[in-house]
C-alpha cells in the first residue's frame, strides 16, 4: 500500500469516526401544536451540516416515515394527513441523519421521542363566530354559532368540528348585561342557543366556547370567540303600536282636511256647514274608539 493510499484511508476513516453521536446532535424541545385537527411537530435546534427525518406510529403499530419529512432541514413537521385516525394514540421520533450522499457508517441514528398526541382528545378548538338575532318583544336572544371548520377534509371538503365531535360537542356561553360585572352562564347541545326573560331595555353582551365534555379537564374548553354585543333597544312600550296606527293617522288628518277646505269652498253644495262639522266630530269620536289616544 503506498503512501498515497494510507493518506486516502485514513482521511475516509477520520471523516466517518467525525460523523458520530457528537456530530448528529439528537432533537431537543419535541412538542405537538394542533389547532382544528391542523397537527405539527415541532422541536430545536435547526439542523447544521446533518438533517432530521420523522417517523410516528400509533399504538400497537409499527413506526412509518413522513414523506415530506425526510432528511429535512427544517425543525417542523405537519402530520395532519398521515394521523388519519383521529381518536389512535400516536408517538413521533425525531431521527438525526447525515445530509443526503454523506456516509456515516452509523449503525443506529441518533433520535429523540415525543409524548404521546391524541387528536381527538389533545387538538386546540380554535374561538367560534356567531350572530345575534332578537325576538320581536326584545325578551329573547338567539345565539347562531358556526361550527370551525378543522384541517381534516372528506371528499375534498373540509369538516367543521361538528362532524368530527358530533353529540361530543357542546357550547359554553357567558353573558351579561351592558355595563354590568356580574356574568351568567350557559351550555348548549346546539349550535342555536336561545336565551330568554331577558330585560327588554338593555344591551347583552355573549362570549362562545366549544366545550367536550369528554375531555381531561384541561382540554374541554376551546378558545373563547370575541365579545359581541346585542343592539340596544330605545324603544317605549307604545312605540310597536304607534308605528301600526300611524297610517290610520295620516287617513284621519286627510278626511278632516277634505272637510274643512269643504267647509271653506262649499264643495258640497247642499249640506250645511254645521252638517259637516257634525260629522268631522263623529269621525274623531269614532277615530279615537280605535286609536289609542297617546298616539298621538
Amino acid at each position: 500500500m503506498d503512501a498515497a493510499t494510507l493518506v486516502n484511508f485514513a482521511l475516509v476513516a477520520l471523516a466517518t469516526q467525525s460523523l458520530g453521536q457528537d456530530f448528529l446532535p439528537t432533537a431537543e424541545n419535541i412538542t405537538w401544536s394542533s389547532s382544528n385537527f391542523k397537527t405539527m411537530l415541532m422541536w430545536s435546534p435547526p439542523p447544521k451540516n446533518y438533517s432530521y427525518t420523522v417517523e410516528f406510529s400509533s399504538d400497537g403499530m409499527d413506526r412509518q416515515r413522513s414523506p415530506s419529512c425526510i432528511q429535512s432541514m427544517e425543525t417542523e413537521c405537519d402530520l395532519t394527513d398521515q394521523l388519519k385516525d383521529l381518536k389512535a394514540t400516536y408517538t413521533a421520533v425525531v431521527l438525526s441523519e447525515p445530509l443526503p450522499h454523506v456516509h456515516a457508517g452509523l449503525e443506529e441514528l441518533p433520535y429523540s421521542s415525543s409524548a404521546r398526541f391524541c387528536p381527538y382528545r389533545d387538538t386546540q378548538i380554535g374561538r367560534p363566530n356567531f350572530s345575534i338575532s332578537l325576538s320581536n318583544d326584545n325578551t329573547k336572544v338567539t345565539l347562531h354559532i358556526k361550527d370551525p371548520l378543522t384541517a381534516i377534509k372528506r371528499d375534498g371538503i373540509f369538516l367543521n368540528i361538528r362532524q368530527i365531535f358530533r353529540q361530543d360537542l357542546k357550547y359554553r356561553v357567558l353573558y351579561n348585561k351592558a355595563g354590568q360585572t356580574g356574568k351568567k352562564k350557559k351550555l348548549s347541545q346546539s349550535s342555536m342557543v336561545e336565551l330568554a326573560s331577558l330585560d327588554k331595555s338593555g344591551s347583552y353582551c355573549f362570549s362562545v366556547a366549544a366545550f367536550i365534555p369528554s375531555r381531561r379537564a384541561d382540554r374541554q374548553l376551546g378558545t373563547w370567540s370575541h365579545l359581541r354585543c346585542s343592539p340596544r333597544s330605545d324603544r317605549s312600550p307604545l312605540a310597536g303600536e304607534c308605528e301600526r296606527c300611524r297610517f290610520c293617522q295620516l287617513m284621519f288628518i286627510g278626511m278632516v282636511s277634505f272637510f274643512s277646505y269643504c267647509t271653506v269652498q262649499h264643495c258640497i253644495p247642499h249640506m250645511a256647514a254645521a252638517e259637516l262639522l257634525g260629522m268631522q266630530q263623529g269621525m274623531f269620536t269614532q277615530f279615537h274608539k280605535n286609536v289609542p289616544f297617546n298616539c298621538f
